[in-house]
Protein backbone atom coordinates (compact mmCIF):
# COMPACT_ATOMS: atom_id res chain seq x y z
CA UNK A 1 0.00 0.00 0.00
CA UNK A 2 2.76 2.58 0.49
CA UNK A 3 3.23 2.43 -3.41
CA UNK A 4 -0.08 3.29 -4.10
CA UNK A 5 0.12 6.32 -1.89
CA UNK A 6 2.96 8.03 -3.51
CA UNK A 7 0.59 8.67 -6.60
CA UNK A 8 -2.53 9.08 -4.61
CA UNK A 9 -3.93 12.11 -3.64
CA UNK A 10 -6.85 12.22 -1.03
CA UNK A 11 -8.14 15.84 -0.47
CA UNK A 12 -11.98 17.14 -0.07
CA UNK A 13 -12.44 19.99 -2.43
CA UNK A 14 -11.36 23.25 -1.96
CA UNK A 15 -14.02 26.45 -0.52
CA UNK A 16 -15.13 28.62 -3.76
CA UNK A 17 -15.34 32.25 -3.60
CA UNK A 18 -16.55 33.94 -6.47
CA UNK A 19 -14.76 36.96 -7.57
CA UNK A 20 -16.98 39.63 -9.47
CA UNK A 21 -15.99 40.78 -12.97
CA UNK A 22 -16.46 45.04 -12.38
CA UNK A 23 -15.73 46.97 -15.16
CA UNK A 24 -12.20 48.89 -14.50
CA UNK A 25 -11.67 46.68 -11.74
CA UNK A 26 -8.23 45.31 -11.01
CA UNK A 27 -7.03 41.96 -12.39
CA UNK A 28 -7.12 39.00 -9.45
CA UNK A 29 -3.99 38.17 -10.25
CA UNK A 30 -2.43 41.56 -9.69
CA UNK A 31 -4.28 41.56 -6.39
CA UNK A 32 -2.85 39.11 -5.15
CA UNK A 33 0.43 39.63 -6.38
CA UNK A 34 0.00 43.20 -4.30
CA UNK A 35 -1.12 41.43 -1.28
CA UNK A 36 2.11 39.33 -1.12
CA UNK A 37 1.29 35.97 -3.15
CA UNK A 38 3.61 34.35 -5.42
CA UNK A 39 2.20 32.84 -8.42
CA UNK A 40 3.10 29.44 -9.59
CA UNK A 41 2.66 28.92 -13.67
CA UNK A 42 -0.64 28.99 -14.85
CA UNK A 43 -1.76 25.56 -16.14
CA UNK A 44 -4.93 25.03 -18.46
CA UNK A 45 -6.52 22.16 -17.86
CA UNK A 46 -10.15 20.25 -19.15
CA UNK A 47 -12.17 18.10 -16.37
CA UNK A 48 -14.67 15.41 -18.25
CA UNK A 49 -16.75 13.74 -15.47
CA UNK A 50 -18.09 10.37 -16.31
CA UNK A 51 -21.10 8.36 -14.93
CA UNK A 52 -23.20 5.81 -15.40
CA UNK A 53 -26.62 6.04 -17.08
CA UNK A 54 -28.39 5.89 -13.77
CA UNK A 55 -26.13 8.81 -12.32
CA UNK A 56 -23.61 9.58 -10.36
CA UNK A 57 -24.88 7.00 -7.17
CA UNK A 58 -21.42 6.09 -6.37
CA UNK A 59 -19.76 9.04 -7.82
CA UNK A 60 -18.30 10.47 -10.88
CA UNK A 61 -14.52 9.78 -12.65
CA UNK A 62 -13.18 12.37 -13.36
CA UNK A 63 -10.34 12.76 -16.29
CA UNK A 64 -7.98 15.73 -16.26
CA UNK A 65 -5.95 16.58 -19.02
CA UNK A 66 -3.18 19.16 -18.99
CA UNK A 67 -3.54 21.44 -22.13
CA UNK A 68 -0.01 22.50 -22.22
CA UNK A 69 1.39 18.67 -21.60
CA UNK A 70 -1.13 16.33 -22.52
CA UNK A 71 -0.34 14.59 -19.03
CA UNK A 72 -3.95 12.85 -17.95
CA UNK A 73 -5.01 12.40 -14.26
CA UNK A 74 -7.80 10.67 -13.00
CA UNK A 75 -10.18 11.22 -9.72
CA UNK A 76 -13.14 9.59 -8.14
CA UNK A 77 -15.45 11.83 -7.14
CA UNK A 78 -17.50 11.05 -4.00
CA UNK A 79 -19.57 12.73 -1.13
CA UNK A 80 -18.18 11.61 2.17
CA UNK A 81 -20.89 12.86 4.45
CA UNK A 82 -24.59 14.12 3.44
CA UNK A 83 -26.49 17.40 4.22
CA UNK A 84 -25.06 20.52 4.94
CA UNK A 85 -21.57 19.02 5.85
CA UNK A 86 -21.15 17.06 2.65
CA UNK A 87 -17.64 16.92 1.74
CA UNK A 88 -16.69 15.62 -1.99
CA UNK A 89 -12.81 14.32 -1.98
CA UNK A 90 -10.90 12.89 -4.86
CA UNK A 91 -8.09 10.55 -5.17
CA UNK A 92 -5.84 11.75 -7.79
CA UNK A 93 -3.50 9.35 -10.13
CA UNK A 94 -1.58 9.51 -12.90
CA UNK A 95 -3.23 7.70 -16.08
CA UNK A 96 -3.01 6.74 -19.60
CA UNK A 97 -5.75 9.23 -20.42
CA UNK A 98 -7.30 7.84 -24.04
CA UNK A 99 -7.14 4.15 -22.57
CA UNK A 100 -8.66 5.55 -19.59
CA UNK A 101 -11.68 7.18 -21.55
CA UNK A 102 -11.92 3.79 -23.66
CA UNK A 103 -12.37 1.48 -20.46
CA UNK A 104 -14.52 3.86 -18.49
CA UNK A 105 -16.81 3.65 -21.82
CA UNK A 106 -16.47 0.13 -22.08
CA UNK A 107 -17.83 0.16 -18.58
CA UNK A 108 -21.04 1.46 -19.18
CA UNK A 109 -20.10 5.53 -18.48
CA UNK A 110 -20.82 8.17 -20.21
CA UNK A 111 -18.72 11.45 -20.26
CA UNK A 112 -21.62 14.00 -19.00
CA UNK A 113 -19.76 17.44 -18.42
CA UNK A 114 -16.29 18.91 -19.86
CA UNK A 115 -15.14 22.54 -17.95
CA UNK A 116 -11.74 24.02 -19.47
CA UNK A 117 -10.09 26.17 -17.20
CA UNK A 118 -6.71 28.03 -16.53
CA UNK A 119 -5.51 27.16 -12.53
CA UNK A 120 -2.95 29.96 -11.19
CA UNK A 121 -1.92 28.23 -7.56
CA UNK A 122 -0.53 30.59 -5.45
CA UNK A 123 1.51 30.72 -1.66
CA UNK A 124 2.25 33.37 0.72
CA UNK A 125 4.09 31.90 3.22
CA UNK A 126 2.52 28.94 4.69
CA UNK A 127 -0.60 29.93 2.96
CA UNK A 128 -1.76 28.55 0.09
CA UNK A 129 -4.40 29.59 -2.64
CA UNK A 130 -5.38 29.05 -6.32
CA UNK A 131 -7.38 31.51 -8.82
CA UNK A 132 -9.55 29.05 -11.01
CA UNK A 133 -10.90 30.82 -14.09
CA UNK A 134 -13.64 28.56 -15.71
CA UNK A 135 -14.31 29.49 -18.75
CA UNK A 136 -18.26 30.29 -19.20
CA UNK A 137 -18.14 30.72 -15.48
CA UNK A 138 -15.83 33.05 -13.86
CA UNK A 139 -13.32 33.56 -11.51
CA UNK A 140 -12.92 31.79 -8.62
CA UNK A 141 -10.28 31.90 -4.96
CA UNK A 142 -10.12 28.65 -3.95
CA UNK A 143 -9.16 28.29 -0.15
CA UNK A 144 -7.70 24.48 0.63
CA UNK A 145 -7.82 23.12 3.84
CA UNK A 146 -10.40 25.83 5.34
CA UNK A 147 -12.72 24.52 8.21
CA UNK A 148 -16.42 23.90 7.11
CA UNK A 149 -17.46 25.94 9.85
CA UNK A 150 -17.07 28.88 7.46
CA UNK A 151 -14.21 30.99 9.92
CA UNK A 152 -11.54 31.86 8.05
CA UNK A 153 -8.41 33.15 9.36
CA UNK A 154 -7.78 37.16 9.45
CA UNK A 155 -5.52 36.86 6.21
CA UNK A 156 -7.50 34.94 3.88
CA UNK A 157 -11.16 37.61 5.27
CA UNK A 158 -8.63 40.78 4.00
CA UNK A 159 -7.63 39.18 0.85
CA UNK A 160 -11.38 37.98 -0.38
CA UNK A 161 -12.53 41.70 0.89
CA UNK A 162 -9.62 43.20 -1.51
CA UNK A 163 -10.23 41.12 -4.31
CA UNK A 164 -14.49 42.26 -3.97
CA UNK A 165 -15.70 38.04 -3.15
CA UNK A 166 -19.08 38.65 -1.82
CA UNK A 167 -21.61 35.73 -0.39
CA UNK A 168 -20.58 32.33 1.46
CA UNK A 169 -17.79 29.74 0.56
CA UNK A 170 -18.87 27.50 -2.16
CA UNK A 171 -18.19 23.96 -1.42
CA UNK A 172 -19.48 22.39 -4.95
CA UNK A 173 -17.21 21.23 -7.59
CA UNK A 174 -17.22 23.44 -10.48
CA UNK A 175 -18.94 20.57 -12.49
CA UNK A 176 -22.58 20.84 -9.63
CA UNK A 177 -21.96 25.04 -10.29
CA UNK A 178 -22.05 24.55 -13.94
CA UNK A 179 -25.37 21.93 -13.69
CA UNK A 180 -26.80 24.59 -11.53
CA UNK A 181 -26.12 27.47 -14.01
CA UNK A 182 -27.42 25.40 -16.98
CA UNK A 183 -30.61 24.07 -14.92
CA UNK A 184 -33.61 25.63 -16.33
CA UNK A 185 -35.31 27.92 -13.83
CA UNK A 186 -38.85 26.57 -12.54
Amino acid sequence: MGDVRKNVHDSRSPLKYRIPKVKGAHDPVKVLHAQGYLAHPAIEHEDTWFERPQGALLGSIVLRRVLSTGQWTMAWETTIRTGDEAEKHHLWTKVDGPAMWARLERLGMNPVTTIRSTRTAMNKGPHQVALERVRRMGDFLELPGIGRDGAIRHEFSDLLHHLGAKGPPEPRSYRELFAARSAPVT
